[in-house]
């Protein structure tokens, strides 16, 4: 609409109104506020300036644009500059040409004044600056207070948070973080848990234990506990220092404990873990725990490189049966505390009549999400690949394969839907404890030692091995069916995170059984072959030498029940400083798959070849 000769008066940066691409000018000499363009014309073509006109947005908020053409206003309250510019007869005809257009005239012909031009009401919350309609301050918003849709509000300095040392934008941010309970009631754990980690040898366990067991948040009106200290991970024989996740309330008198205790090596490696938790998106996989019901239409619909939720496994487990009737079928095993069913498949050729048993479970502690993926992606890759892969098609003419993804369901859901790091399963014993909830599932199983070491009778703990031996259901389920429906079981594997550890019989001792040296083998040939498929490097020893001394564990029930190959198997992060612990991406589901599988390839040929099964 400008020519050149306009362009070069006012200066680039105008400020536009919220209604017009015309900018306004005044004359400071004379105060005439004036905006004009007249059919097309070069404004300012016809009116000479003084050299004191100037050009200020403060002035001028608002100009009327009509359809056709722009109208000519005059902002100062007793102007005739209008008639000046423009006579009447011809301002009239142009107001007739724009049907859209009903400007309010006086009782001569003449166009109302806007009194609301002359008061500016509305008022800038952000800069204090005046303006005369409402309009004209959300532009102003629009233009020096938004970005992207939002507005920019003034920038406070930050705060540090007094418990937890989390900077907060502002002190009423800071006040209001500091009197809020930290506890998230949704995916995840509280905000401003600490990791620790701590230099020290096996000496540190009892007290790590008793922590474990004794310090809890009691709220006085519900009754609810809550742990504060939750180990992750214990020395052992070939690491010197201990995980230990802390709450925000506990982190000052844990420090004091700890150089109380002679234990002054100590370093907070993550901050927040709920930084750790959020990274990963869990929750998406929250919501689609709690929202899917859907059907799958083929097994192929399952994401097997991904976390998927108790429900979409199992309806996976029954499309593979479907699918493949003649390879696979699904296996009912029992029901859990809260009602939901135990689930596994079997997965075998008919070629032999007689044939060993591999059976593997995952997902005993809950927030382990990684043992589900991998036993999933396991029964994906046995089926899909019979009788294209011969190293497959082996395995499965061999052995019949057990395999149960899930061994404790309530806790996987739960861990999807409420609690990221959720462990136990979700049992309720009235009679114990009316406020603390499940049982360490590999805690239960009863036999040598049960409940004396590396477990405790106190409800609340993470480590809880139950009122009495197999008190919880999905073990006693596991238990029987093992013990009746599996016939010559030969290798028992259950997955568990994080380490990568190959761990073998005993938990509740030093001591090692008769068949040690034949099992040490056989799980050097399995770290072996996931050394040659990934370079990853897998340590094997006891559990007790390993990790800790631990009683009423899955792998030491099946040493006494004769199973001659028995393994609990941590899979990844490799347990080092900077790594992800239970929140392991997604993208580590596949390369912990494929070692797995390397893994059980070579243990089952040793087997076959060291019993001379076949």
């Amino acid at each position: 609409m400008y020519s050149e000769a306009s362009s070069e008066f006012p200066p680039e940066d105008l400020f536009f109104a919220s209604s017009s691409n015309f900018p306004s000018f005044y004359c400071i000499e004379n105060r005439d506020i004036c905006a004009l363009c007249v059919d097309g014309e070069e404004p300012f073509a016809e009116q000479e300036f003084c050299d004191d006109f100037t050009f200020d947005p403060d002035l001028f908020e608002y100009q009327f644009k009509h359809q056709e053409f722009p109208e000519i206003i005059c902002l100062k309250e007793e102007s005739d500059h209008l008639e000046d510019v423009l006579k009447e007869d011809d301002k009239r005809n142009r107001l007739k040409e724009s049907p859209e257009v009903t400007p309010t005239l006086d009782e001569n012909g003449n166009r109302k004044r806007y009194s609301r031009f002359r008061t500016k009401e509305h008022v800038c919350d952000f800069c204090n600056k005046s303006f005369t309609l409402k309009q004209n301050v959300q532009t102003h918003l629009s233009l020096y207070h938004m970005n992207i849709g939002q507005i920019r509000k003034p920038v406070e300095e930050k705060s540090k948070c007094n418990i937890c040392g989390l900077m907060l934008r502002g002190e009423a941010r800071q006040r209001k973080f500091q009197s809020t309970e930290p506890v998230v009631k949704d995916w995840a754990v509280d905000f401003c848990y600490k990791l620790f980690q701590i230099q020290a040898g096996e000496e540190i366990s009892p007290l790590l234990e008793e922590l474990e067991s004794g310090a809890l948040d009691v709220d006085e009106e519900t009754g609810r506990r809550r742990v504060l200290v939750d180990v992750w991970a214990e020395p052992h024989l070939k690491r010197n220092y201990a995980h230990v996740l802390v709450a925000p309330e506990f982190v000052k008198s844990f420090k004091e404990l700890l150089k109380a205790e002679g234990f002054n090596n100590y370093k907070i490696i993550k901050k927040d873990i709920q930084k750790d938790i959020d990274s990963t998106n869990w929750r998406k996989y929250a919501r689609s725990s709690r929202r899917h019901k859907r059907r799958l239409a083929s097994s192929r619909d399952l994401d097997v490189k991904d976390f998927n939720n108790y429900d979409k496994i199992i309806n996976y487990i029954d499309r593979v049966a479907e699918e493949y009737p003649n390879l696979a079928t699904k296996l009912d095993i029992g029901n859990t505390f809260e009602g939901r069913k135990l689930i596994g498949i079997k997965i075998g050729s008919s070629i032999r009549k007689y044939k060993p048993a591999i059976f593997i479970d995952g997902g005993v502690h809950a927030r382990e999400w990684i043992a589900p993926a991998a036993a999933t992606f396991l029964i994906d890759k046995l089926i899909r690949n019979y009788g294209n892969d011969s190293r497959i098609t082996g395995l499965i003419d061999k052995f019949n394969w057990f395999i149960v993804p899930v061994a404790n369901p309530d806790g996987y859901v739960y861990s999807f839907e409420h609690d990221r790091f959720w462990r136990k399963t979700r049992s309720r014993n009235i009679t114990v404890n009316k406020w603390c909830v499940g049982v360490d599932a590999n805690r239960n199983w009863g036999g040598k030692g049960w409940g004396e070491i590396g477990a405790t009778r106190s409800p609340c703990s993470n480590i809880y091995a139950g009122s009495v031996p197999f008190s919880e259901p999905e073990v006693v389920a596991l238990k029987e069916f093992i013990e009746k429906d599996v016939q010559d079981l030969k290798i028992y594997i259950s997955l568990h995170s994080y380490g990568q550890l190959f761990l073998s019989p005993w938990g509740y001792t030093n001591d090692k059984p008769d068949n040690h040296d034949d099992q040490m083998r056989a799980a050097e040939l399995a770290v072996e072959a996931i050394k040659n498929e990934s370079g990853r490097v897998y340590q094997h020893g006891t559990i007790a030498e390993m990790m800790y001394p631990a009683s009423g564990t899955s792998i030491d029930y099946m040493q006494e029940l004769g199973v001659p190959y028995i393994y609990g198997i941590e899979l990844r992060p490799e347990d080092i400083e900077d790594n992800f612990g239970f929140t392991v991406p997604k993208e580590q589901i596949e390369p912990t798959g494929n070692e797995l599988f390397a893994a059980l390839i070579k243990m089952s040929d040793y087997v076959i070849e060291h019993k001379k099964l076949l």
